[in-house]
């Protein structure tokens, strides 16, 4: 890079140049002219002086133009003053010549000199003499005699001389130039620093500027131009910062908006490369949002109903409505609005919005399956009673056997139609949250003491042993006492139900002190539960094995009811294999927070 100092001395240095050599050119051409007309002036005195001597030397004696004293005085003349002499006669003929033989020389009155002279009585040429070689400057002037023209008479002189600067003038010329290209390569050196210092300052601070920092300030020190440009420039300065910070809060708020979105958003630039994709996208497409922004759509979003959709908007630059089944690390279904972003009818970019309605979708799975399982259920207790009692009816109500058995298979089915109802009731308002949890300290110990008698008799009917074990002191639970018997009741009554006789089934309860809660385990040795099925066991009316859970009077909607009462507690649970055979629900209740009464 050129630096402005360097070109200022160089400028600095061409104008000294320029106007050296013009002031030479015009000094010289001066210096020519006058001494050409210095020496036109000499030979138009001098050649009058010869015509006069001339005019005299031929009326005083009787000789002629050749007469050997003319020629004499001619060549003393020509001696003495340096100048070239020649005569010659009206018609031309050369008499006398100082600097040549006159023999050899042909007829003179053709010259343009000789025949101004004739006309104006003085005439002056210059050319290059054809018998000398040189440049000549020549006057001439005719010789009367009684009114005629008896002779004329020129001087020459070469040029040579005069268009030649002395060595003298030469030299100076030159001296003078070296010492002003010096002297102004100093004054160059220093205008050209104190101009460019704050230039210098400029172009550091505009760097600055440019890679970000807005915080760089220049200080003028001068009210010239340079002076009005640093000021300038530290206004723009303050007016892009200022810019540029309402630009990156604008940017933090549209991407804090974008992020926190719910709906996944993507911007396709024209060619359908990501420009801007926010978190909840990325979640949903598993993607990481740096790693994406100038990749083709194609690459992140992976799905051929996007990029038709965008084809379609290509062409029609009309909005999009899609619907998308996104499958991933779990399958997503997606409603998608692809919105054009035109510029002079030309598609300049592409807003992506989706809407993520798996949850809907489940929703409405849930709730078909729970309108088809719920009248399974009810019809076929319904039907068994509507069964048996058509054959009473048909039948002899006298055989007290057969009523007997039938009304008991009645009272069985009318039994499971109000528990089935009682728990549609307690489902319904736990999933609604608008079931009243009355959360007191309570002690789980003693709720499985309490079950436990509770169950004795069943367990006695099945041969089941229960064992009750408590790893240490067990603290109080904030909970609901009843919601927390129904998920007792639940849970032994399904371990009871997937167990067989003679088999053992475990309660333990234990303090589990970093997460500060109270957690239960129950265990049976019954078949277990494949692993396919465990996320499954909790949903409504889900049966692992359909047949053995309703013959033994189940619902389908026991685990369903303990997890929605353990959630509405802030509680967990979950379901795993026990080795060596069987299956282990658990849950667990935060701990009763004791507060110090010095701080109430």
């Amino acid at each position: 890079m050129r630096k402005i100092s360097h070109k200022l001395i160089a400028s600095y240095l061409g104008m000294i140049l320029i106007t050296f050599l013009v002031f030479s050119f015009i000094f010289t051409n001066y210096y020519k002219d006058y001494n050409r007309q210095t020496i036109q002036k000499e030979l138009k005195d001098q050649s009058l002086s010869v015509v006069q001597t001339v005019d005299v030397f031929l009326h005083n004696t009787d000789l002629g133009l050749d007469d050997p004293l003319l020629e004499q005085y001619m060549s003393t003349l020509r001696n003495s003053s340096g100048i070239r002499i020649t005569m010659i006669d009206s018609e031309g003929i050369v008499w006398l010549e100082t600097d040549r033989n006159k023999d050899s020389m042909d007829n003179h009155l053709t010259r343009l000199e000789f025949q101004e002279a004739a006309d104006e009585g003085l005439g002056i040429e210059t050319r290059r003499s054809t018998s000398m070689g040189d440049d000549y400057l020549y006057v001439a002037r005719p010789v009367y005699d009684q009114g005629e023209i008896k002779a004329y008479v020129r001087l020459s002189i070469t040029l040579a001389g005069a268009q030649m600067l002395p060595s003298a003038i030469a030299n100076l010329l030159q001296i003078s130039m070296l010492v002003a290209s010096l002297i102004a390569l100093l004054m160059a050196a220093y205008f050209s620093r104190y101009i460019s210092k704050p230039i210098l300052s400029m172009v550091a601070v505009t760097q600055k500027i440019q890679s970000g920092d807005y915080d760089s300030k220049l200080y003028p020190q001068t009210r010239d131009e340079i002076g009005l440009l640093a000021r300038g420039i530290n206004q723009m300065n303050l007016s892009l910062k200022a810019t540029m910070n309402r630009l990156l809060k604008a940017q933090d708020e549209l991407e804090s908006i974008l992020n926190n979105l719910s709906n996944g958003v993507v911007l396709l630039d024209s060619r359908g490369q990501v420009r801007a994709i926010n978190q909840a996208a990325c979640r949903l497409f598993q993607v990481e949002e740096k790693a994406s922004i100038g990749m083709h759509h194609l690459q992140v979003l992976k799905s051929s109903v996007l990029d038709e959709g965008w084809g379609k908007l290509q062409q029609t630059k009309e909005v999009q409505h899609l619907s998308l089944e996104w499958i991933g690390e779990k399958r997503r279904y997606l409603e998608v609005v692809m919105i054009p972003v035109l510029d002079a009818d030309k598609l300049s970019s592409t807003v992506i919005s989706m809407y993520d309605i798996t949850q809907i979708k489940l929703a409405e799975t849930i709730r078909t399956e729970f309108v088809s399982n719920a009248s399974h259920e009810l019809k076929t207790p319904l039907t068994a009673i509507k069964g048996f009692t058509e054959t009473l009816l048909d039948g002899d109500l006298q055989d007290q056997e057969m009523l007997r058995r039938f009304l008991g298979i009645i009272d069985k089915e009318t039994t499971r139609l109000v528990r089935l109802a009682e728990d549609l009731l307690s489902l319904a308002r736990l999933e609604k949250k608008t079931l009243r949890i009355d959360r007191e300290p309570m002690s789980l110990k003693e709720a499985v003491d309490n079950i436990k008698e509770q169950f004795n008799s069943l367990l006695e009917e099945n041969h089941l042993m229960l064992h009750v074990i408590w790893d240490n002191e067990i603290p109080l639970v904030m909970a609901d006492g009843v919601w927390m018997n129904q998920v007792l009741v639940n849970l032994l009554e399904n371990a009871i139900k997937y167990s067989g006789e003679g088999k053992n089934i475990t309660i333990r309860g234990y303090h589990q002190e970093k997460e500060n809660q109270v957690c239960i385990q129950i265990i049976d040795e019954g078949i277990g539960i494949p692993d396919a099925d465990k996320e499954r066991v909790f949903e409504r009316f889900y049966r692992v094995n359909k047949n053995r859970s309703r013959d033994s009077g189940g619902t389908g909607l026991g685990l369903s009811i303990v997890r929605h009462v353990v959630e509405a507690h802030q509680g967990s649970l979950g379901i795993r294999d026990h080795v060596p055979r069987g299956t282990e629900i658990w849950f667990c209740i935060p701990v009763e927070e004791k507060h110090d009464e010095n701080n109430i």
